[in-house]
């Protein structure tokens, strides 16, 4: 399992690295993860939304007390290494953001609401 981002309201700091959580000792009462920081990576966020696309996560937009985030990145799962996919054509306001996913249909990715009234090709 992956976590990325977030808002850490102890230090009040928007995170910007990937913890990989091990479930596989979860019945033994053990939680091991590993935390995955890359300087490459997309800005501290929380309130962005991702999915997974075979052996990749996207994570779309999301905010800090600074900025609103219209952009997509793409998280390598075998290499744990980011790469900025594209900035969306679209500025998303900041309670939408939740409510949109990217999607793969027809080797194009998509990005769309989550009830699918809404959707855009990312790739021309």
């Amino acid at each position: 399992m992956f976590l990325i981002g977030g808002y850490d309201s102890n230090s009040t700091n928007y995170l910007d690295c990937v913890i990989k959580i091990d479930l596989s000792k979860i019945s033994e009462n053990l939680l091991t993860y590993s935390l995955i920081r890359e300087d490459k990576g997309p800005y501290g966020r929380a309130n962005s939304s991702c999915s997974l696309v075979n052996n990749e996560i996207y994570l779309f937009g999301g905010g800090n007390i600074e900025d609103v985030f219209d952009d997509l990145w793409q998280f390598e799962i075998e290499s744990e290494k980011w790469q900025q996919s594209l900035k969306m054509p679209e500025n998303i306001t900041w309670p939408e953001v939740n409510n949109y996913v990217v999607r793969k249909e027809k080797e194009q990715l998509w990005c769309c609401t989550k009830n699918q009234t809404a959707y855009f090709c990312l790739e021309e």
